[in-house]
């Protein structure tokens, strides 16, 4: 393997096809994350005078351009590849323009690439290639939208691992982690990352370790394992620093951030988001990662009273526009919002932000809304309401098994009064038909769903829903859903 590297490293990008500079770089990438070998390779080919490369090189040789550039992070290796993509754009699929626009600063990827990318994402559900549904997938990734890949993604697993096609499967098990994530299922991004770390280190793509190693940690974080999420950090700096791989330390700052969160350390916290957003979310290439922490930071900076720093990053938020990405942005900057408001403000805030994504999607997210609201509303003296998040809030983190956070929303719900036992639910006294309409409707049935169910007129519906909500002490309709969403789970939990 030496060998072959040293070969790829002496390859004279004027001579030769750029096909071969491609496999040279991509040698350099997966083998040995030589980040600045690989760029130089395929870079130059790409400029060389009197190149004139068939399309299909050119889509080649820009995708692993964009792998190496993505692994660096540096404004000034994004410029270049922007350079090369427009340099070439006539010959270029949309797919690879669309990743060009919205990878370098998903902050700033216009409402027509992201309607593009969604164009794309459908067309992928009988899609046979498993290079194209990797290549859109990596771009879903950075705006959410990894959710509506997941089927492609498991079948470009499931029929990699029949065909022995490693690289393929490692990619897949990779995005799987970051769908998994998001979605909550925790154990399955343990179980995805461990999977694609035995594939990788028996294979050689030693590039894939760092990104397995990170998404281990994230979830741990997010458990609340403080020392499993630390374990590998220090490995992935050793790795990445002296290859130059600049975007890796970043996503050490992003778990060290959630890590701190979760200790209620929110000086540590801010410290470590600062690394990655100094100045909150911003314009222009190599700030791809700021919105990991973009959240993170406005809670740390008003837990640790930098209250006009703060407010500065919710702004920065607003003037990004980046609720327009993906409703767990419209969701986290309504939630930010929120944070840094206060009275009636804050809770409109946080009302609107629990209204901006569906309840299904981004349960991590919406529960630390929902304890934010909690919180805001004990501190308003608005007890009976305050609860009602809370329990929402606690039920989300206990599915979750999000430990810290389940720990905060129980020591919030004791300073209303209520016990810390996780299904304060059950105290609600409903009668069997309130508790059986409550019930679907917190499944998500409609009105007219639930009269068409159970044989009941519209009044009776309506009027048990009407005596149903001052039970749980809410008014607000982001309340009672929430409520009723902690009602059908501790009816489920406590089904036979």
């Amino acid at each position: 393997m030496s060998s072959l590297l040293g070969d790829a490293r002496r390859v004279n990008a004027g001579v030769g096809s750029l096909a071969a500079a491609s496999a040279a770089a991509s040698l350099l990438l997966y083998s040995d994350g030589d980040v600045i070998s690989a760029y130089r390779v395929i870079s130059a080919a790409l400029r060389a005078p009197d190149v004139e490369p068939a399309a299909e090189e050119v889509n080649s040789a820009i995708w692993i351009l964009s792998l190496t550039v993505a692994l660096n992070g540096r404004k000034e290796m994004w410029d270049s590849y922007r350079e090369l993509v427009e340099r070439y754009r006539d010959l270029l699929p949309e797919s690879v323009l669309v990743r060009s626009e919205i990878a370098t600063n998903p902050a700033t990827a216009s409402p027509e690439a992201l309607a593009t990318l969604d164009r794309q994402i459908a067309d992928l559900a009988a899609e046979r290639d498993p290079g194209q549904i990797i290549r859109v997938a990596y771009v879903a990734n950075d705006v959410d939208r990894l959710a509506d890949l997941r089927e492609p993604l498991l079948r470009v697993w499931r029929e990699g691992r029949q065909a022995g096609a490693v690289a393929s499967v490692t990619n897949a098990l990779m995005l799987l982690c970051g769908e998994s994530y998001l979605a909550g299922r925790w154990d399955d991004t343990l179980r995805f990352a461990e999977e694609g770390l035995e594939l990788v280190e028996a294979y050689g793509y030693l590039e894939f370790v760092w990104y397995l190693k990170y998404s281990k940690a994230l979830a741990a974080a997010a458990l609340g394992q403080q020392d499993v999420a630390e374990e590998p950090l220090e490995w992935m700096l050793s790795w990445s620093l002296p290859r130059q791989a600049f975007i890796v330390p970043q996503h050490v700052y992003r778990v060290r951030t959630l890590a701190a969160i979760g200790r209620g350390d929110y000086e540590t916290a801010y410290a470590e988001a600062v690394r990655i957003s100094p100045r909150g979310v911003e314009g222009g290439t190599a700030q791809q990662l700021q919105l990991f922490v973009a959240y993170d930071l406005v809670e740390a900076a008003v837990r640790t009273g930098r209250t006009a720093q703060a407010r500065d990053f919710v702004d920065a938020m607003l003037r990004m526009g980046i609720a327009k990405i993906s409703s767990r942005w419209a969701l986290l900057v309504a939630g930010a919002q929120g944070l840094v408001s206060e009275r009636e403000a804050a809770t409109a805030y946080f009302e609107r932000a629990l209204e901006a994504a569906p309840e299904e999607l981004w349960p991590f997210e919406r529960a630390r809304v929902l304890l934010a609201y909690g919180e805001h509303l004990r501190r308003e003296r608005a007890t009976v309401e305050s609860r009602v998040h809370l329990v929402a809030a606690l039920a989300l983190f206990d599915r979750l098994r999000a430990a810290p956070w389940a720990e905060r929303a129980r020591n919030e719900m004791s300073a209303t009064g209520l016990s810390r036992r996780p299904a304060d639910v059950s105290q609600v006294q409903l009668t069997p038909q309130e508790l059986q309409i409550a019930t679907l409707a917190a499944s998500g049935l409609t009105n007219e769903a639930i009269e068409e169910r159970l044989h009941l007129s519209a009044r009776t519906v309506s009027g048990h829903l009407y005596n149903v909500f001052p039970k749980l002490g809410v008014t607000a309709r982001a309340g009672r859903r929430d409520a009723l969403t902690a009602l059908d789970q501790h009816d489920r939990q406590g089904r036979p």
